[in-house]
């Protein structure tokens, strides 16, 4: 299945709305807790677990064409060992948390949507992970998710952010056009389910 590598330089300006009425904006807070053992975040909600952010990923991902392409999306043990490498190991570029951001359902504190980055240079952050819950997809979340972690990256110093996403997830990739993502490379993605 073919996939597409995007770049873009992060905007020094943000949309002043996301289309979405303000009160049913989801809130936001830094992603400090997916390393440390804090127990709250920075807005008082409680921090989610690694546990959290793996059901969040294997329900984002249930019947989507990436747990076709990435067998870590299609159960919650998987997204687990998605997350550990994301975190623990710098294939992707070193996590990094300043730039990661979760949503929370507002007044019901439930974790609703996450990005995750990582720098993969001193000037260059990487989108590693973004996805929202399926009852929360089209409200907004996912481009507030990004466009923060975006702002983050530029303010540590960035100067480009990457991601990669699969071509036939048109409205991901009519969100990140609308970031400002342009393609860098295609490529194919290839299964092989011989283990």
């Amino acid at each position: 299945m073919p996939g597409r590598t995007w770049r873009s330089t992060p905007r020094t300006r943000a949309r002043a709305s996301t289309g979405a009425r303000s009160s049913s904006l989801p809130s936001l807070a830094t992603n400090e807790a997916t390393r440390s053992r804090a127990t709250s975040t920075s807005s008082g909600i409680a921090a989610p677990s690694r546990a959290d952010f793996a059901r969040l990923i294997a329900l984002a991902y249930e019947g989507h064409i990436d747990a076709e392409i990435n067998d870590q999306y299609r159960s919650v043990a998987g997204a687990r060992r998605f997350l550990n490498n994301i975190i623990q190991y710098p294939g992707c570029g070193s996590f990094f948390p300043p730039a990661s951001f979760l949503a929370f359902e507002r007044g019901a504190g439930r974790l609703i949507g996450v990005c995750l980055t990582s720098l993969v240079a001193c000037n260059a952050g990487h989108i590693t992970q973004v996805c929202v819950a399926p009852d929360w997809v089209g409200c907004g979340a996912g481009y507030e998710l990004m466009r923060r972690a975006l702002q983050s990256l530029l303010a540590r110093g960035c100067r480009q952010a990457s991601l990669t996403v699969t071509a036939s997830n048109e409205r991901a990739v009519r969100l990140y056009e609308r970031l400002g993502f342009r393609i860098l490379r295609r490529f194919a993605a290839h299964v092989w389910e011989g283990f």
